[in-house]
This record gives C-alpha cells, structure tokens and sequence, in this order.
C-alpha cells in the first residue's frame, strides 16, 4: 500500500498495518491518510478509523496519541492503538486508530436543514464539553468546522489533535508561532505575532483562552458563513493604512440569530482573554439557554444583509418636519451637479494606466490550492485595503500579465498562486461573484500580492 495515494485511489483490500486490515481509503488530511479498518481478530469489534502519516517519522503523530490517551470524553474521539508502519522501502510512517467518527464536517452539516439558535447551542456545548476534558492536559491549538463532525442525530465531535500542545511537549515548528489557521488566532497571539516576529528562541505559549476565541470565530462563522473581521493590534505596524474595527458586527446584524447565542459568541471573541470564561463556563450557560422555553431559539437562522445596520441607522437623520423641506432642496443640486457633469470633459488616462486588452488566461498559470495553516496574515495584500466584511461588487478579470508592482514568479507554493507571472493570493471563503476589488479567476476569487516599497530606515547625517 503505498502511504500518500491520490484522492481518488482506494488502498488494496486485506492490506494489514500492524493488527489492523484496511478495508478502503476514506480522505486525505492535511498530514496525513485515513482509511477505514478492522482488527484481525475482531477485538475490539467493528469498525475503526486509522491515520497513517503522509510524511515519514511524522512527529504530529506521537502529539495526538500523546494528548488523546489522557482524554475519555463522548465528544473526543478515543484512541484504541498507535504504532508505526513501514513500507517495501523501509520508511516508518506513524499511525493511529481511533474510533469510527459518523457524521459530516460542521459547516457542510450546518446547511442541510434550518438550523435555529437553540441547536446551535447544544451543538457549540458539545465543543466547549470536549475542550473543558482537553484544557487539564493541554490544548487544541486547532478548533474550527472542518475539526467537528456531526452526526445526523446531533451529536459532534472534535477530531484533529495533531497541533495541539502539552505540557513537555517539544515544538512542532522552528518558528515562534505555532501551527494554525489564520482566521482562528486569538488577538493575543496576533499582537505576539507583530511583536516578535521571526524570534523562535522565545515562541508563544498556546493557553487555554486561545481554543475559545477560535470556538467564538467557528460559531461566528456557523450562525453567519463569514469570519468576523480581523482586528489587529493598534501597535502593530505591517499594515498601518487598514481599517481596525473596534469590534466584530454581532452575528445578529448578519442574521436572525437569538440575543443570548449573540452575546455568547462576542463574548468569546472577546479582546480581554480572562473575559471569554472558560469551557465549562461557557458549556454549562449554552446548555442552560438551549434548555430555556425562550421561543425565540427556535426560529430558524437564516441570512439577510439587508439586516445590517447602516450609518444612518446608527445616527438617525433630521426630525421629519424638515423632510418636506430638503427635498426640493436636493433635486435642485442634483439637477445642478448634473449640468456641470454634462459639460466637463475628463482629460483622457496617460497610456500607461489605460487597461490591458482583454485575453484569455494561458494554461501556464496554475492552481496552488488553499493557503496552508501557520501563514501570516495576508489580508494587508488586499488592493486598497479593502476589508473583507465589504459589499459584494462586480469582480475583476484577471490580467493576462503581472500588473505594475505585483510580485512576480516564481511565487512560495505553499503560500501563493502563480497566474501568468504573477503571485495571488485564493480565498476559500468567498466565490463568484468575488468581492470588490478582487479578481475571478476559475471559479474562484483572488487577490494579487503587492510588494511594498521599503521606506529609508535612516537619513544621511
């Protein structure tokens, strides 16, 4: 069997790992593969999910049996056996079995039927349920929707261990910030982040707090289908020109979403990390609220951006005896803004800022994928800097060629897309049509990477 096939491959039938048969490959993970087995001598019975390392000596592996062999919780799936394969070239890939997970991935689960704001809670409960059983051993350092998965009876589970950390445990990376997904970090680690940069003698110690802004980021995103908006740190400096909202909309300016969820989910994406509560905190009040006859839980969640709250609607306009008066008053300088326009001429765009003729994008441009965990944030790349909480927009074509300071090939594969020459940037969140100021490309939609112009560190004396 060989230990990274293709997604489409399925591995051979009585293929044995250790006591255990492979019945089928199942997925591929972000390190490693996962089939479906049974032991070969029926204990224990049934069937078990085994995760075989796509890496050799892979040392992600030894974390999560580390974590999970001290972890016996219904919401946290239960380790049976570890070991460590080697195949007809004599490499050692580590594996794990753990038990068979039914269900679908949070975010795909969530669609499938009117969710409301009472199972939304249950559902988040049962997250903070198996974090209170992890947080006395150690943490997660990787919650989100594609780690849960949720039966069609209700009943979710955190997978996915293989980031965590514990107490002893040796660094994963050389880096001094650990492995992650952008969206997901706390606000501390962020202001860690513009602090010390690239400084691995001192990396960031991963607590407890962090797990529950990024399970207040994931029921953001579940009640909504949108990540709040980054809020880095005043102090940090990479990104001086872009917005820093002072808070995150509230999930109920997105969508219909009960008033005790909303405060729950700010309340965890919180700046003060001691105001989030803990897991048990927060698992015990989800469940007490789920319980409630409140009759506003049970009305579906559903979307509408209409919803969201305007300026005006924050700063209500004139007393309405004076509505009757400004509006004669407003056609007159609409009609007047009109006439001057109809007389004025721009002057026409020097050459080098007249668009490119249209052309179709070359086969030499290639798909690189979805960002890998641990990246920098690269939403200071974003044109203008747009905030991605913008109004959608007619998107962009993309350009035949790199445009005028974007970054050309050949471009960082793990990070970027390289199309026609130049670096961009693919968001898995959002499609066509794109957001303002963002290029369709494929049926997705990206950004180009901008290189900054470096100002003078010094002046001459």
């Amino acid at each position: 069997m060989s230990p990274a096939p293709d997604s489409n491959s399925t591995a051979p039938q009585d293929v044995r790992i250790g006591s255990w048969r492979v019945l089928r490959y199942v997925d591929r993970g972000s390190y490693g593969l996962v089939y479906r087995v049974e032991h070969t001598e029926g204990v224990p019975s049934g069937i078990h999910a085994l995760k075989v390392a796509i890496s050799p000596g892979d040392a992600r592996f030894a974390r999560e049996k580390a974590l999970l062999s001290r972890i016996h919780h219904p919401n946290v799936p239960r380790l049976h056996d570890a070991g460590e394969w080697t195949d007809p070239h004599g490499r050692h890939f580590p594996y794990l079995v753990m038990q068979w997970v039914e269900g679908t991935p949070l975010y795909k689960w969530a669609p499938q039927g009117m969710l409301t704001s009472r199972q939304a809670l249950r559902l988040l409960a049962q997250v903070a349920r198996a974090l209170q059983a992890t947080h006395p051993h150690g943490v997660h350092r990787d919650v989100k929707g594609d780690n849960v998965r949720v039966s069609a009876e209700g009943h979710a589970v955190l997978l996915d261990f293989g980031a965590c950390w514990y107490p002893g445990a040796r660094p994963l990376t050389d880096t001094a910030i650990p492995p992650g997904t952008e969206p997901y970090r706390s606000p501390q680690l962020l202001r860690f982040r513009a602090r010390f940069r690239g400084d691995p003698e001192d990396p960031y110690l991963s607590c407890p707090e962090d797990d529950i802004y990024a399970l207040g980021v994931m029921a953001y995103r579940l009640v909504t289908e949108r990540y709040p908006p980054p809020r880095p740190d005043p102090d940090c400096h990479d990104a001086p020109e872009r917005p820093r909202p002072a808070r995150p909309l509230a999930p109920s300016e997105w969508a219909t979403v009960a008033l005790v969820l909303d405060r729950l989910i700010l309340r965890m994406l919180s700046d003060e990390p001691q105001a989030r509560g803990t897991a048990e905190q927060l698992a015990q009040e989800m469940e007490e609220a789920a319980a409630s006859a409140e009759p506003a839980l049970d009305r579906p969640i559903t979307l509408d951006p209409c919803q969201v709250k305007t300026e005006r609607a924050r700063r209500p306009g004139p007393p309405r005896e004076w509505t009757p008066l400004l509006r004669p008053l407003l056609l007159v300088a609409l009609l007047g803004i009109m006439g001057v326009l109809r007389l004025w001429r721009p002057a026409p765009y020097p050459q080098e800022f007249l668009p490119e003729p249209r052309q179709e994008p070359q086969e030499s441009g290639r798909d690189g994928g979805s960002v890998g965990l641990g990246n920098t944030a690269l939403a200071s790349a974003l044109p203008g800097g747009v905030d991605p909480i913008e109004s959608r927009a007619v998107s962009l074509d993309m350009p035949d060629r790199p445009m005028k300071g974007q970054k050309r090939a050949p471009c960082d594969a793990r990070e970027f897309v390289e199309i026609n020459g130049g670096c961009w940037v693919r968001t898995n969140d959002h499609k066509p049509p794109c957001l303002k100021d963002w290029y369709e490309w494929r049926g997705s939609c990206y950004w180009p990477i901008m290189i900054r112009e470096r100002l003078p560190t010094s002046e001459e004396p």
